[in-house]
């Protein structure tokens, strides 16, 4: 298993009022850099079923976004403690949830009863099941802090690559 880790504050060159977090500049960088630097240099599938992207806080948020956003390219898809207004607007639009439930191995929500995002992570967990699309959610004792996501990268490594659709 290769893991990247690239920092997920991508300031934008044209707007210099954008928040660093920016999402959509973020992404285009994954997708038009780091991917293809990585696939280039690495001996990597292509395969989206060996694809995973997850992360926590605002990555929690971004690896939401853009794993959901593009069920192609991942088929393991999870969050720790994340904000994901990108995320819930992509599942409030679905129509067919059932097309992402058969491309997506796992969809992984990890969130502390104590963690500032708690609420914003049940909506998005209750969005889930109002829409039918498989998921773990799994809320412990925890607030916004690396012990707690230590924990949860325990818990979702070996859930990565088990099964295939």
């Amino acid at each position: 298993m290769i893991i990247v880790m690239p920092y997920g504050h991508t300031p934008s060159p044209t707007a210099a009022d954008r928040p660093r977090g920016d999402i959509t500049a973020f992404e285009k960088d994954l997708l038009g850099d780091i991917i293809p630097f990585v696939e280039k240099h690495y001996r990597t599938s292509k395969d989206q079923k060996q694809h995973a992207i997850v992360g926590l806080s605002m990555g929690g948020g971004q690896s939401l976004g853009i794993g959901l956003g593009h069920p192609e390219l991942f088929s393991y898809v999870g969050g720790f403690s994340s904000a994901a207004p990108r995320a819930t607007e992509i599942i409030k639009s679905m129509t067919e949830p059932e097309s992402l439930n058969n491309k997506l191995n796992l969809l992984w929500i990890g969130c502390g009863n104590k963690d500032f995002l708690l609420k914003d992570n049940q909506k998005f967990v209750d969005l889930l099941k109002t829409k039918n699309i498989k998921h773990t959610a799994y809320f412990t004792d925890g607030s916004h802090q690396w012990r707690v996501w230590r924990r949860y990268l325990n818990e979702i490594v070996p859930l990565l690559f088990k099964s295939d659709k």
